[in-house]
Order: structure tokens, then sequence, then C-alpha cells
């Protein structure tokens, strides 16, 4: 029986915000967004972890890039850019308030974007657990971050139904037994968790 379901944040519940600033940043220097994701990488792997602060990331970034710009104004920018999905949060409104299910966070971020998230936009209210990289030192595909979310609550694998983006991070999740589901847009998550009975 389901029990507890888990989100993903960007590109799930809020825009997809390295996205933007890859964007940005890919048009800045005329590069690929492919070329960008190489050379960011490291700067990121520190970053989610909570290794990295938020102008550190971006100074980082811009060094690489070679650039001039103002790290502060860039991560000022990059969590203004970030807007919630309102068709996924009414699905979340729809969960929380049926009273059946325990609803958490799993996402691999930075303490500035989750912030932004939890707080700004509010959404921290809707989850009983906000379960992110950067505070536990854990990211996704690793099994450990699912494992430390469904510890949170209580609960076992099969007990869990989580939402992601991401295939590879989809495929972890499944091989550990929750539900997982690999979301695209609201409509067929819907029909999706109406499939488990869950709507």
């Amino acid at each position: 029986m389901i029990k507890a379901i888990f989100f993903d944040i960007g590109g799930v519940l809020v825009t997809e915000v390295f996205r933007i600033f890859g964007s940005w940043a890919a048009d800045k220097k005329k590069i690929s967004i492919g070329m960008f994701k190489e050379l960011v990488r490291p700067h990121w792997l520190k970053y989610r972890l909570g290794e990295l602060d938020g102008i550190d990331f971006m100074q980082g970034v811009i060094d690489d890039l070679g650039i001039e710009a103002d790290p502060e104004e860039i991560l000022d920018y990059t969590c203004s850019m970030m807007k919630t999905d309102d068709a996924v949060l009414s699905i979340v409104k729809r969960i929380k308030s049926s009273g059946r299910y325990r609803l958490g966070v799993i996402s691999n971020n930075s303490f500035e974007w989750s912030a932004h998230g939890k707080e700004t936009l509010g959404l921290g209210k809707y989850f009983d657990v906000w379960v992110v990289s950067c505070e536990v030192s854990l990211a996704k595909p690793e099994p450990g971050i699912y494992e430390y979310a469904i510890e949170k609550l209580s609960m076992k694998p099969d007990d869990c139904v989580f939402i992601d983006d991401k295939q590879v991070n989809v495929d972890s999740a499944s091989k550990l037994g929750m539900h997982a589901l690999l979301f695209t847009d609201a409509k067929k998550l819907e029909k999706d968790l109406a499939s488990l009975g869950v709507l």
C-alpha cells in the first residue's frame, strides 16, 4: 500500500533553474549547452553537496567561462527565474488535502535554490520532509539519499512513490523498490498517479 509520495524539485515542482542559468551562460560565451555542462560539472558536483555556497559556485563558473559578471547578481537572477509549476502544485495540494499520504522532497539542490523554493515560493508547507543533497551530502542517483528520505518517514521503499524528470534517478529509485515515475508534464503525472490509486 502506498503511504508516501516524494517529488523532485527542479523540473518537477519548479522551473529547472540550472537550464536557465546554462542558457544564459552558453549564450554569453557563445558555446553549446553541452559544452557549458561539461565546464560547470566540477563546480556543480561540489555545489549540490554543500561544499560551495552560491557566490563561490557562480564565481568559479564565471572564471572558467572567462566572462565578467557579478556572481551575486547571477545568483539572484537564477532565483528570480524559479517559478512553481501550478499544475503540479495543484496535484500536490489534492494529495495533501486527502490526508491519506505523507509528502516529501528528494532533490539534488543547493542551499540557495532549495531555500528559495521552500521559503520564498512557499513549497515547504506542503511537505513532511524536505531532503536536499546539499544538506545530507548525498546526491541522486546514489541509493543513500532515497534511503535517508524513506527512513525519515519510517517507511519501506514499496510504501513510496518517487517522481523525477531524469530517467537515471527514476531507475535508481525503482531498483530500491520504490514506485518510480518519470515526469514529463502534469497531465501525465495525474494519469500515472491515478493508475497507482493515488488520485
